[in-house]
């Protein structure tokens, strides 16, 4: 999986197994902690995803050479789904996770991007 950046938004590129991965690490991640997902090199130099589990507020971003995604524990169990996807998604399949259009996102801090996750071949 690897990640680059457009605008306000962060694009993620993987296969159904990477996003489930990104779903299961959200789930399993207790609060105060962070799991470290190694990314591919790809031009944007990002080097890993690092998902964390908080008691404050959210954020999705970069902070080189890492991406983030940080979520409130309440928000856990809506936060997952959002990344979960059947294997047997079709690659070159697009979905989008956008504070504007899904509401317990809207609690995210301003400056955090809105996802998008391209599905790859495995």
């Amino acid at each position: 999986m690897f990640i680059k950046t457009e605008g306000h938004e962060a694009h993620f590129f993987g296969t159904p197994a990477d996003f489930n991965g990104i779903s299961r690490a959200i789930r399993k991640c207790k609060l105060g902690a962070t799991i470290r997902l190694p990314l591919e090199k790809n031009q944007a130099g990002l080097t890993s995803l690092n998902i964390a589990c908080t008691s404050g507020v959210g954020s999705i971003g970069l902070r080189n050479p890492d991406a983030f995604i940080m979520y409130p524990e309440r928000s856990r169990n809506l936060l997952s789904p959002c990344f979960a996807m059947p294997t047997e998604t079709q690659p070159g399949s697009v979905f989008f996770i956008s504070r504007l259009q899904i509401d317990f996102l809207q609690a995210l801090e301003d400056d955090s991007l809105d996802v998008v996750l391209h599905v790859s071949p495995t």
